[in-house]
């Protein structure tokens, strides 16, 4: 096997940190600066999805983005991918302890809502 192809896209992170408390006992969210991530791709984004709760009227959409070994991301980054602002999903998914010897990588759940 001879390894894995380049990663040939880029897309940006950042990683999720909780800010200081609000002044209830929460702790406000932040965000750190971007930082360029080098992916090998993601897929087509899922079609939009719409509440069943009457009175709310967002949209949900997800997507798939496909990184190298050790790409360094968490819940609640956000990334720009695809001109569009998503936020990570869980942890990404790590594909490199498989049987086969080799390592593909990671697969990181995205969502964006609007409205």
């Amino acid at each position: 096997m001879t390894g894995l192809p380049a990663a040939r896209r880029v897309a940006a992170v950042r990683r999720f940190r909780p800010g200081p408390d609000d002044g209830r006992g929460n702790p406000a969210d932040g965000w750190g600066p971007p930082r360029r991530v080098a992916v090998f791709g993601w897929g087509p984004p899922a079609a939009d999805r719409e509440p069943f709760e009457q009175g709310r009227s967002e949209v949900a959409r997800d997507l798939d983005l496909y990184a190298p070994p050790g790409v360094g991301c968490g819940p609640r980054d956000r990334w720009l991918v695809a001109g569009g602002v998503w936020e990570q999903v869980g942890w990404a998914e790590d594909f490199t302890s498989g049987p086969f010897g080799f390592a593909p990588g990671a697969r990181v759940s995205l969502r964006r809502v609007e409205g």
